[in-house]
């Protein structure tokens, strides 16, 4: 696990992925999709989660000290790149068993593009022109529904985000510190609870990119959730990457 400083997943409706994101109800969203492909892990076992990237370190010399108290002001100082890809590892844990998904996100402005696969099936997710469309590979439709203000890009692949910090209670932040990962990256490190003191969470936001980079949700002491960056690219607008990458089958 980390080590603080002593200084910083057919179409699920939107709805519900809101709703699940909202409010933290992992362990319900596992129960309720038993037909996903996990991997066993033998009970004598713990399920082996790599979530240890991030290392000890004392305070970069030139950032300002932070506190549970002043973290939300120095997190609204953060702000997202405008264009980029990257590769996020997800673990849905429910006891013994593990659901791993692998999504990687196209962000070109105000256009998104996910790709969402696990060990069964990919699908798709394109965010563009007011429209959001969803579907899998080897289906001919296509799901669309109007972009509105009620959920967010990050929200329909289940992914949380340093914004979730920024609009809790300043009383459930449990604690904040600088920390920096193996790749000498700075990192700013949130921990905080929900309502109900029942599930915890552990953020770690890229100083470098302004993008969460890895998460944790513990319940009752133990890993339910966990996601973390596994490769980062920031790219200029023109960049051949984004090439076809905001359009649909449809289309």
């Amino acid at each position: 696990m980390f080590e603080k400083s002593s200084a910083a997943k057919r179409v699920i409706p939107v709805i519900i992925i809101v709703a699940l994101v909202a409010t933290g109800l992992i362990l319900t969203y596992i129960l309720s999709n038993n037909d996903t492909d996990v991997e066993i892990v033998l009970p004598s076992q713990t399920p082996n989660v790599e979530t240890d990237h991030i290392l000890e370190s004392e305070q970069p010399d030139t950032l300002l000290s932070v506190s549970p108290e002043n973290v939300k002001s120095v997190l609204s100082t953060v702000s997202r790149p405008s264009s980029y890809h990257r590769t996020l590892k997800i673990d849905i844990i429910s006891g013994n068993s593990i659901a791993t998904q692998t999504a990687e996100v196209w962000v070109r402005d105000s256009s998104r593009y996910f790709e969402i696969t696990d060990n069964s099936e990919k699908q798709h997710i394109v965010i563009a022109d007011g429209k959001v469309s969803m579907w899998y590979d080897g289906e001919d439709t296509v799901h669309s529904y109007e972009e509105n203000e009620y959920f967010s890009a990050d929200d329909l692949i289940g992914i949380p985000t340093y914004e979730d910090v920024l609009s809790i209670e300043s009383n459930r932040i449990t604690s904040a510190d600088y920390v920096t990962g193996n790749d000498d990256a700075s990192y700013l490190y949130v921990e905080f609870v929900s309502p109900d003191n029942m599930y915890q969470y552990r953020y770690w936001v890229s100083l470098e990119t302004g993008l969460l980079a890895e998460a944790v949700t513990l319940f009752d002491g133990q890993t339910v959730y966990s996601m973390k960056e596994t490769s980062m690219q920031l790219l200029p607008a023109t960049d051949s990457e984004f090439d076809n990458k905001f359009v649909t089958p449809e289309a």
